[in-house]
């Protein structure tokens, strides 16, 4: 016969043996989680290391900025940045009486390292202004390079706009609408606190934008088709943020749109969704009260060989593509300008 206290013994014996299985488990759990961020920050470590191949970290010429920045350019680089960490002459954040200001924002076109400055778009803008209105117009270069839209959203917001810009003027290229840590160098300079964690975030925001193209039905020709279909609420809640914001100072926006060089240097293999997207990106910013200048209209007339790089950068413009981009923004530059009261 089984007495009570034999009743309450079995009771706690079972009792303690569950939850020595669950703290096992939960063990076991924890131990996979931990062998996984170990992994991950192994693989981040190693990913550092080929980045830098060999080379010292200051040759990068970024360093560490929050989110969703993740990186800058180092500020006083011989040669190649500012003290505020721009590649531009040095600058006042109060600019002279009568003066019109215009900032430029961008990523590796506006920046273009390889170049020399004086042959970048901004500073063939710069000249031609200097000949036609000499003393009244000024820009100034903010591109960095590998900036997406959400980073040149946040820096015009947060540093930009502290010069007191007249007019705002944003490049804007199809591989803009990639999530930040797709580039390198954020990728890079990237921190998590969990590595794991980062990167289920990564894969989940993969999958989501796989479901969002494939809800589209549309056909994507390459990575900046399919970046702009499935992230395309960014791209517009990005610009109508900095839309807004200038608004409310009074200053006008122009993005210009400019698209990645075609393969084979044949434009006829410029995707569908590509030409679609500008057109719908050209009817926003007009909703939004900004200015649209696509460029695809315009390069597409030209030969692409003499104006790029090389064949293999589908991005970069050479010097005389620099001149060309020039070219076709003055006349909307040059319109605004004058609505500032520079003639």
């Amino acid at each position: 016969m089984t007495t009570t206290e034999d009743s309450g013994v079995g009771r706690r014996r079972r009792s303690r043996v569950t939850l020595g299985r669950g703290a096992l488990a939960a063990a076991s759990v924890l131990g996979m989680l931990l062998a996984a961020e170990l992994v991950y920050r192994v693989d981040a470590a190693r990913f550092r290391a080929e980045v830098l191949a060999g080379r010292d970290r200051a040759d990068l010429v970024t360093t560490a900025a929050p989110s969703p920045l993740y990186y800058r350019l180092l500020p006083d680089v011989p040669g190649f940045t500012n003290s505020a960490g721009f590649r531009d002459l040095e600058r006042a954040t109060v600019k002279s009486p009568g003066l019109v200001r215009i900032v430029v924002v961008g990523d590796s076109v506006t920046m273009q390292g390889g170049l020399p400055f004086e042959q970048l778009y901004v500073q063939r803008l710069q000249q031609r202004f200097d000949q036609e209105l000499p003393g009244r117009v000024e820009l100034l270069d903010f591109g960095v390079t590998g900036y997406n839209v959400e980073q040149e959203s946040a820096l015009l917001e947060r540093e930009v706009l502290a010069y007191a810009p007249d007019i705002v003027l944003w490049q804007l290229h199809d591989n803009d609408a990639q999530r930040t840590l797709s580039a390198q160098l954020a990728k890079y300079w990237h921190r998590p606190r969990s590595y794991l964690l980062n990167e289920i975030a990564e894969k989940w925001a993969h999958q989501r934008c796989k479901r969002a193209v494939s809800r589209s039905g549309e056909q994507p020709a390459g990575r900046e088709e399919r970046d702009l279909l499935c992230r395309w609420p960014v791209v517009i809640g990005a610009l109508d943020r900095a839309a807004e914001l200038l608004r409310e100072r009074g200053a006008p926006l122009i993005v210009f749109l400019y698209p990645r060089w075609p393969a084979g240097d044949d434009w006829a293999s410029y995707g569908a969704v590509g030409r679609e997207r500008h057109r719908l990106l050209v009817e926003e910013l007009e909703r939004m009260g900004a200015t649209a200048v696509d460029l695809l209209p315009v390069l597409e007339r030209l030969d692409p060989g003499p104006l790029r790089v090389d064949t293999s950068d589908p991005w970069h413009p050479n010097a005389a593509g620099h001149q060309v981009i020039a070219d076709a923004i003055y006349p909307s530059l040059r319109e605004a300008v004058e609505l500032r009261g520079a003639r």
